[in-house]
């Protein structure tokens, strides 16, 4: 993890280098996982010699979205911020899993990151127990687990043969009774805290007595709860961490990004678009500062889009909104007693056959054992998500707008123009290749770079707040949105902690397995290595 040219110290083993890129390549294979770096040259290093250099905006034809925002707004944004913020699974080859136009095949010379062969495992029975929420494919979790012979699910889990389960119910229910095997690892949809408390606590007896896609409930039955530390507390991992909220909300992200930058004397706003975060309404201070935003922007540039977005808990495109007019924008903030973003909206996308799109990529974060470094890495590969409908700021339509799958996946044209409206980088290359060949962009060397370098922006933004009680064995995958603008800038959106693992495009069914599994070699087999994955692990993953 890098930022601002700093070096976080490193103790896990290095991936190994990617092979030289040949002639006329648009990339090369790598395994999956690698920590995120600052690149040297981002355009986004302009150091500020003084305060009244800081106050000055983005010039509009550099930024869109932050363009036009006047010196004095620019300032009043900044200051008034406070602080509230990877068995391979036996590698499958078959033709269908290569079958998808974006998978190049893998070059020689190519190492794999080191992992435990069954032959280096003493023992390879079911030690250690796991449960897996239902939701957000989570099928997909219990399979990749199986491949793991050293863990079985727990009760509670509907592996397990005890308690009542329903796969098309998606739930269990059962009784907590003294003695039963321990959780040792919980896969949740989101973080789970009487989990992490019992971590905390180095509990036993935990168990889990219901199991459904929007409830999980814990239990600590009373006869274990009072033997306290006469016995040997569990391993414990969690898919999450406690300080989640600092990042995967709106208003999380954007305070701790504006911290972050201003301490390094950096415009925030170079990397995420302008946003206000106003708690009390249109009385809000931040609200005012909006106010005279919007008038500015839109003398200055003429653009008066703005996004409306709940600042807290939301994802899937609930709750968001996209206003041309300062009315409406106050009539949304007003309707309802919750926390704003009010966020400029790109209104200068860069497009895919006259769509918008996104790119969705992965980080995973995760704490060294015995308060060790929190250490995060950048998976090698993304996709795009487009829209179905051609762009235009003529009209506010969300399958114009909002790329978000759950919004997408409900208009008549999904799937029309790309498989569940996916792209490759591959496929997204060779389209610039083909539409925008003067512009000589390389997705991988110049895009990808800018993603990295804002994940690890946004990854040291949290990390002092990110895991408060240095709890053993937290990890997460971080699904990041970034927009590319019509100058090949990256923005950062937003950052999701319940990342979708639909498996709706070939594509798709080759990347996620690949990239959990990966994840999971980076942590519980490297934590536990008795209960690992066989195989070499690899998975795959471009560069």
């Amino acid at each position: 993890l890098s930022c601002h040219g700093s070096q976080v110290p490193c103790g896990l083993p290095p991936l190994p280098p990617a092979t030289a890129r040949r002639p006329g390549a648009q990339g090369y294979a790598a395994p999956g996982f690698a920590p995120p770096r600052r690149p040297a040259d981002r355009g986004r290093e302009r150091e500020v010699a003084s305060p009244t250099a800081l106050r000055r905006c983005r010039a509009s034809s550099e930024a869109p979205s932050s363009a036009g925002s006047a010196a004095s707004i620019c300032s009043s944004v900044a200051s008034s911020r406070s602080v509230t913020a990877h068995s391979r699974s036996s590698e499958r080859t078959s033709s269908v899993r290569r079958r998808a136009v974006s998978l190049p095949p893998r070059r020689g010379g190519e190492q794999d990151l080191p992992s435990a062969s069954p032959a280096q495992l003493p023992g390879r029975e079911a030690t250690l127990r796991y449960v897996v929420q239902f939701g957000n494919n989570s099928g997909l979790i219990r399979q990749i687990m199986r491949s793991r012979q050293g863990w079985a699910p727990a009760p509670g889990d509907p592996g397990s043969a005890a308690g009542g389960a329903s796969y098309q119910d998606k739930r269990v229910k059962l009784k907590a009774t003294v003695g039963g095997p321990e959780i040792n690892f919980l896969w949740t949809q989101y973080r789970c805290l009487g989990f992490l408390n019992a971590m905390a606590a180095r509990q036993t007896g935990v168990a889990v007595t219901l199991n459904e896609e929007k409830t999980l409930k814990l239990k600590v039955p009373a006869a274990l709860s009072k033997k306290g530390s006469t016995e040997a507390a569990p391993i414990r991992a969690h898919n999450h961490f406690e300080g989640g909220s600092l990042l995967c909300t709106k208003r999380g992200l954007c305070e701790s990004m504006v911290e972050l930058f201003l301490r390094a004397g950096r415009d925030p706003f170079g990397a995420i678009p302008l946003t206000f975060i106003a708690r009390g309404g249109s009385t809000d201070p931040q609200f005012t500062m909006f106010e005279e935003a919007f008038g500015a922007i839109e003398a200055e540039a003429n653009q008066k889009i703005w996004i409306v977005k709940p600042a807290e808990w939301a994802n899937r495109g609930c709750g968001i909104r996209i206003y041309k007019t300062l009315e409406e924008v106050t009539q949304r903030v007003d309707s309802k007693d919750r926390v704003w973003a009010i966020q400029k909206y790109i209104e200068k996308p860069l497009l895919v056959h006259g769509r918008k799109f996104d790119i969705r990529a992965y980080c995973l974060v995760l704490q060294e054992p015995g308060g060790g470094a929190l250490r995060a890495f950048a998976y090698r590969d993304a996709y795009l998500r487009t829209t179905s409908a051609q762009y235009t700021t003529k009209n506010l339509d969300r399958m114009v707008h909002l790329n978000n799958d759950a919004v997408q996946k409900d208009g008549k044209d999904y799937g029309k123009f790309e498989s569940a409206n996916k792209l490759s980088l591959e496929e997204f290359q060779k389209y610039l290749d083909e539409n925008h060949a003067r512009d000589g962009v390389n997705v991988r060397q110049r895009l990808m770079p800018q993603i990295r370098g804002l994940m690890a922006d946004a990854i040291r933004s949290v990390a002092p707040k990110l895991n408060p009680r240095k709890l053993d064995h937290c990890f997460e995958v971080f699904g990041f949105d970034f927009m590319v603008d019509a100058n090949f800038r990256v923005w950062l959106i937003e950052c999701n902690a319940n990342p979708c693992l639909d498996l709706c495009s070939a594509y798709l069914s080759h990347l996620i397995p690949a990239m959990l599994d990966q994840a999971l070699r980076l942590t519980l087999d490297r934590n536990l290595p008795q209960a690992a994955a066989s195989g070499d692990g690899n998975q795959g993953g471009e560069a």
